[in-house]
């Protein structure tokens, strides 16, 4: 890129983020993360991703190495067409963020086996997380925010963050955002900030471990 994210940009606010879901296809014929390592075990699977590099990539990726498997990644356009490729029965499994997932999930057309958060989400409350199924660690979110030239005043920076802030603690927006599978993420500048540093020390060895390339 001919920017550097760490130091091309000011932080200030968070938006959303969502929890990944574990899903596979209803043809797999697996019921929990247990079931799905002793079908990985036999062969090696094929898992779809919203495009190379995306966090539903990396977090394929991540979450196999934490299984101790091996997947065949198989990169879509985008979220949707993924999906469609597990309804289709074409790929095996999927990270997926929820608001995409989700409802498929619900209407039964995908398999949903694990949350990777920290807690169980409300609206698919018998989906036990990732750790309750015996993997510790593996929390992963595609989260969105705002940023700012790096050069951007201190003040406009903060004026922005209040008033997102005042957006996202109003109810109905809360709520709305819960219902499409996002958990709001106010804070300061400084949390943001501090959020993204650790996700670039989380994800960058691994995207130099993958060489993944942007085609």
């Amino acid at each position: 890129m001919p920017y550097d994210p760490a130091k091309s940009f000011a932080p200030v606010a968070g938006l959303g983020k969502s929890p990944l879901l574990l899903v596979t296809r209803n043809g797999l014929g697996v019921d929990s993360v247990a079931e799905l390592v002793s079908v990985m075990k036999t062969r090696q699977l094929s898992m779809a991703s919203a495009g190379i590099g995306n966090v539903t990539h990396l977090a394929g990726e991540y979450v196999a190495a934490l299984m101790g498997y091996k997947v065949t990644h198989v990169p879509f356009s985008g979220s949707a067409p993924a999906i469609l490729g597990l309804i289709g029965d074409n790929v095996d499994v999927m990270f997926d963020a929820l608001p995409s997932s989700m409802h498929q999930a619900k209407a039964g057309k995908i398999r949903p086996l694990a949350i990777l958060d920290d807690r169980r989400f409300p609206l698919l409350p018998d989906v036990p997380t990732l750790k309750e199924s015996g993997y510790a660690n593996g929390e992963t979110s595609a989260w969105i925010a705002i940023v700012a030239p790096a050069q951007t005043p201190r003040s406009a920076v903060l004026e922005i963050n209040k008033a997102v802030n005042d957006a996202l603690l109003k109810p109905e927006v809360a709520q709305k955002f819960h219902s499409i599978g996002e958990q709001p993420m106010a804070g300061t500048p400084e949390d943001l900030g501090n959020f993204m540093a650790a996700e670039r020390a989380r994800w960058l060895p691994l995207v130099k471990s993958l060489g993944v390339k942007l085609d």
